[in-house]
């Protein structure tokens, strides 16, 4: 007999995020997917991502201040938003924006500067969705698959 699905199939090891189907948990560094966006902003869980902790208010400020800087979007990229369909869903919306953005923005190999810049257009793309708790379950699996280059840099810094 062929079992079917993932059941007790291990696809990565992570120490970052834990999915316990059993008990409909998904935890992030230590916490609840559901307390963090209850709880926390945007940046914050986007700061613990990163760095393993929470931020401190100065860190946090720091942070919000790096995003603030990288999240304007060029004028051509807003009328590609503007021409998409007003049922498309979010991740859609998300993936046509940045390809429009384009190579120049994102090329190969990923460094830390285009992850900060990444992560602070989507939001841009995405206002109205940025406190809503499956975009930032969205964007932590963004950040997720991002962290490998992201703590690659930050440990050679």
């Amino acid at each position: 007999m062929v079992q079917r699905g993932l059941k007790n199939v291990v696809a990565a090891e992570t120490s970052i995020s834990l999915v316990d189907g059993e008990n409909g948990q998904l935890i992030y560094k230590g916490y609840d997917v559901k307390e963090l966006v209850s709880t926390y902003s945007f940046e914050e869980i986007t700061y613990l991502l990163w760095h393993g902790d929470l931020p401190n208010v100065k860190e946090q400020r720091d942070f919000s201040e790096l995003l603030k800087i990288n999240c304007n979007l060029p004028p051509y990229v807003y009328q590609v938003i503007e021409a998409l369909p007003n049922d498309m869903d979010m991740m859609s919306q998300i993936r046509t924006a940045v390809s429009a953005l384009g190579v120049k923005e994102f090329s190969w190999k990923p460094n830390i500067e285009q992850a900060i810049r990444l992560t602070a257009v989507i939001p841009t793309i995405c206002p109205s969705e940025r406190n809503c708790p499956f975009f930032i379950i969205c964007m932590a699996s963004i950040l997720l698959i991002m962290q490998g280059a992201v703590l690659k840099v930050l440990s050679h810094r």
